[in-house]
């Protein structure tokens, strides 16, 4: 890792160190342990109708049968969900033709896991699967993750 400036900073009871790497400033995310971007990036999965079958969500491009593109090495840190009703379902992410992480709703209409420590890197793109169970009205899935 090519550090061009550290700076030292005490949040709360914790150290943590900020440094410059390639114009990207980086944290210690203690939770996590790991250095992670202090800015998130964010894309968002989505599907602009109702719809009653197992179908792949798009995002912010017209083709489904592309994947997002990572560009640099990262961390998924927050996935959510929501949908014009409660509905059930499962949310696959799926990378390289794996599922990477699913989210399923039980008679929900969104749902957010903030927790998560899933590392992808650039060779990888990101598709979403939308598994339903009963009708999905206008379903978004949002995918948070920070540069490492």
């Amino acid at each position: 890792m090519l550090i061009d400036t550290i700076y030292r900073s005490n949040f709360g009871s914790q150290e943590s160190i900020i440094q410059n790497n390639n114009g990207i400033s980086l944290i210690f995310d203690n939770t996590r342990s790991k250095w992670l971007s202090t800015s998130r990036n964010c894309v968002d999965f989505f599907i602009n109708n109702d719809i009653n079958y197992d179908q792949w969500m798009i995002h912010n491009m017209w083709s489904n049968l592309q994947g997002y593109n990572i560009d640099r090495n990262s961390t998924i840190t927050l996935i959510s969900t929501q949908t014009k009703n409660n509905t059930s379902g499962i949310f696959k992410i799926i990378t390289n033709n794996t599922v990477l992480y699913s989210i399923e709703l039980n008679n929900e209409s969104k749902k957010i896991i903030d927790d998560l420590n899933i590392d992808i890197s650039t060779d990888n793109s990101i598709k979403v699967l939308l598994e339903v169970k009963n009708t999905v009205k206008y379903p978004i899935l949002k995918i948070e993750y920070a540069w490492r």
